[in-house]
């Protein structure tokens, strides 16, 4: 008879992986949806800059991204999620 598996290691457990492991772009790319949340369902790019830190253009980049892959709607300089997320 096999015995059983342990159980998944939660977060907390797990050692911290290497920064060579993890990808920037994503972290910021999410940080960017996370922005964005019930007390503030529109942002301005400038708003989304600030919450994230990022640059302004940087901010941009990464909501017209977002939009391209159907994540966010842009109308009038304010941005929001969009259904997909």
């Amino acid at each position: 008879m096999l015995a059983p598996l342990p159980p998944d290691d939660t977060p907390a457990e797990r050692p911290a992986p290497q920064a060579r492991d993890l990808i920037a772009g994503l972290e910021k790319g999410l940080a960017v949806i996370c922005a964005f949340d019930q007390e503030r369902p529109l942002l301005s790019v400038t708003e989304v800059a600030e919450r994230c830190g990022l640059t302004r253009a940087a901010a941009r980049r990464y909501l017209i991204t977002l939009e391209h892959l159907g994540y966010m709607r842009s109308e009038r300089g304010r941005w929001s999620l969009s259904a997909k997320v």
